[in-house]
């Protein structure tokens, strides 16, 4: 297609065969645990990604024989191999029925290749931790 005139744009990116796309990370009375992974998500090839929105949450269910940190940390890792971390939400309380949120919306624009994960830990001795960790983005033609 030859364009004639910069007048004529580009459509704008929910209007290049968009998708919208989620991850979801629920889970109740959690006991301590080393980092691990809860959800993940790249940017297929000829893609791109607009990172909409990011909750996270922790609710502490049992209190800890010993306290420690638990978090939720979501990180963007860019095609350059650079981490950046764009939401954390932690506790250190032994303290029952107590939740700590995170939101954040309008996040980033995320290219072919670059990826999304969130990690959940507890370093706590005993008790447990209810965790909810959400990504909406939408997915469209690069």
């Amino acid at each position: 297609m030859r364009v004639s005139s910069y007048a004529v744009a580009r459509p704008i990116y929910y209007d290049r065969n968009s998708a919208t796309k989620g991850k979801t990370y629920q889970a109740s009375a959690v006991a301590p645990h080393t980092t691990t992974t809860r959800w993940t998500y790249t940017v297929p090839t000829g893609k791109a990604a607009y990172v909409e929105a990011l909750n996270a949450m922790i609710y502490r269910d049992v209190a800890p024989t010993v306290v420690s940190l638990a978090q939720v940390i979501i990180y963007i890792v860019s095609s350059d191999a650079v981490t950046s971390t764009v939401l954390q939400v932690r506790t250190y309380t032994s303290a029952t029925y107590t939740f700590f949120y995170g939101s954040q919306s309008n996040i980033a624009l995320l290219k072919a290749g670059d990826q999304i994960y969130a990690n959940t830990f507890d370093n706590s001795t005993g008790g447990s931790v209810t965790y909810t960790v959400d990504l909406k983005l939408t997915e469209f033609d690069a």
